[in-house]
């Protein structure tokens, strides 16, 4: 659980300083390591990890509109649930290394 919980928090600290957004490719690494180390990534933490990761991105919607806020965190965390089940589908059958499918799949589904 605490390599989910620094992959998360990498994801945090990046989205909460100003001016890092940059950053945030390389904030992905933590969590395509876990993704790297097991057999079929854990859609669910992935889901849970985007949650989070979310609720922090659009925080500044929850001042004014908390119902929107909490629906548009997880609209997008359905993309993290997304990507992870689609990387393992795509990884048994195409057979290809993580670091050249996850940015491939994270932009087409972006």
């Amino acid at each position: 659980m605490l390599p989910w919980i620094l992959a998360a928090l990498c994801q945090i600290l990046v989205w909460s300083l100003d001016g890092a957004s940059w950053l945030s490719w390389m904030a992905l690494v933590p969590w395509f390591v876990l993704l790297e180390r097991q057999p079929r990534p854990t859609a669910r933490k992935s889901w849970l990890l985007g949650l989070v990761v979310s609720l922090v991105a659009v925080r500044w919607m929850g001042r004014e509109y908390k119902a929107l806020y909490v629906l548009l965190a997880l609209f997008v965390s359905l993309h993290w649930l997304l990507f992870a089940w689609l990387l393992g589908k795509l990884r048994e059958r195409l057979k290809l290394p993580l670091p050249l499918l996850a940015p491939v799949l994270w932009v087409a589904l972006e």
